[in-house]
């Protein structure tokens, strides 16, 4: 009896041993998998990009795009206060963020080329001024509260708003386009039809 005991504590022993050894290579294999994927995320965001910091400042040199300084000059702020936000909340790096750091790369080099290269008759618009404004009371909001957590949400709240009214105005201008050119193309039909 007691020697069919130690044989089972044996057994048991040996599976348990086992079972440690296989889920020390399994999270090895997770580890390795982990970095690679960390790894292809920091390559290929970098690249991405610097290869759009370098065509929009080329298409910027060449005159064929004429952004606003304004709204260059707040996606900088923006971008930064964003990235200093989110490392000072926690033990994070540069690379745990990579969009956010490449992004600030790249807002901060289009601005620089934007004021050697740029449109130097670009005012700001009400709006310009106002997230200018609006990113500025935020910025002092967090030098008085040190208060990351709510700064860095007020920060992206003001980066999406940007973009959606940026996307609304732009779909908004398309769409009253398409249905200038149809309005237009049915008069022409309809004047054609009356001509024959």
């Amino acid at each position: 009896m007691g020697e069919l005991r130690q044989k089972t504590k044996d057994k048991n022993q040996k599976t348990k041993h086992k079972t440690q050894n296989t889920e020390t290579i399994t999270r090895s294999k997770k580890l390795e998998t982990d970095i690679t994927m960390r790894d292809f995320s920091i390559y290929s965001v970098s690249i991405l990009n610097i290869l759009i910091t370098i065509r929009y400042c080329w298409l910027l040199y060449k005159g064929k795009t004429k952004p606003a300084l304004a709204m260059w000059l707040f996606f900088t702020i923006a971008v930064g206060m964003s990235l200093i936000t989110y490392m000072a909340n926690g033990g994070y790096s540069f690379m745990d963020n990579i969009l956010n750091t490449t992004d600030i790369i790249y807002v901060g080099t289009v601005t620089i080329a934007i004021i050697f290269w740029g449109d130097k008759t670009s005012k700001f618009t009400k709006f310009d001024m106002g997230c200018l404004v609006a990113v500025l009371l935020i910025v002092l909001f967090w030098i008085i509260t040190q208060n990351h957590v709510v700064t860095n949400f007020c920060i992206q709240g003001i980066l999406v708003t940007v973009y959606t009214v940026r996307a609304i105005i732009c779909v908004s201008l398309l769409m009253i386009l398409m249905l200038r050119i149809e309005i237009i193309s049915k008069q022409k039909t309809v004047e054609q039809d009356v001509e024959q």
